[in-house]
């Protein structure tokens, strides 16, 4: 038995996160709950890489979390491959965010303090312990922590099901049906107080299903994209996005 914890990040608002706690079973998605971020996760305005970096944590080791995945970048574009704009994940995955080699060349502009949030994120909770993906076989580590970088987006279509509508766009049947579509296909129950998910909380979802495929070492199940991370001029640079695929049953 194991469990995943799935961040979708926000930066404005603690309730802006969704966080969904996934417990694996006998290889399988067993349990899934819906975490308030404030009340179960412990995290707190303003929002800073180093607070949240020291409650998500704190968290893990409580609930012997083994894959920690949040949905941001880990690391900056090396300025030396060939891509002008974005990181080897972001050009193949199309990523509505692009980093850049550093805060002045991220795309859209309004996304420079998320990205350099999220970046700042990754480094604080490697300070505290935790892991990178550094290759496209993953491994966690039983006492460990592994945490990976996500991409809601581009795990619904590698599961066999239409994205989720941007939340500009969706509506409660959009969601209604691709809850029902996930539920069916890995057959997991849910516990808790909140039994039907936002749309931040289902995206998380939907992205934690490759920590299962990870804890219960199945590549099936999962699909890391990508360049290696590595330390440039004392900065990291380019990271794997890994998605869910089926075969995490």
């Amino acid at each position: 038995m194991g469990k995943v914890l799935s961040i979708d990040l926000a930066l404005r608002r603690v309730s802006d996160l969704g966080v969904c706690l996934i417990e694996e079973r006998n290889g399988k998605v067993a349990e899934v709950r819906f975490l308030d971020a404030e009340r179960e996760l412990g995290l707190e305005q303003p929002l800073t890489a180093q607070g949240c970096a020291e409650a998500i944590k704190a968290f893990c080791r409580q609930n012997r979390v083994g894959v920690l995945l949040l949905d941001g970048p880990q690391g900056w574009k090396d300025p030396s491959t060939r891509l002008r704009h974005s990181r080897a994940c972001e050009r193949v995955l199309h990523t509505q965010g692009k980093v850049g080699v550093d805060e002045q060349h991220v795309k859209p502009p309004s996304w420079r303090r998320f990205a350099k949030f999220s970046i700042d994120l990754f480094s604080e909770l490697e300070a505290l312990g935790a892991s990178r993906v550094i290759e496209p076989m993953v491994r966690a580590r039983k006492g460990a922590l592994v945490v990976v970088e996500s991409f809601p987006t581009a795990a619904w279509p590698m599961l066999g099901i239409e994205p989720l509508p941007s939340k500009a766009k969706f509506n409660s049947s959009d969601l209604k049906q691709r809850f029902q579509a996930v539920q069916e296909r890995f057959g997991f129950r849910v516990r808790g107080v909140k039994t039907r998910p936002t749309h931040d909380e289902l995206q998380a979802l939907v992205a934690g299903l490759a920590g299962v495929a990870i804890l219960v070492g199945d590549p099936s199940g999962y699909v890391a994209i990508g360049l290696s991370p590595k330390m440039r001029k004392r900065v990291w640079v380019e990271g794997y996005i890994v998605c869910p695929r089926l075969g995490a049953r």
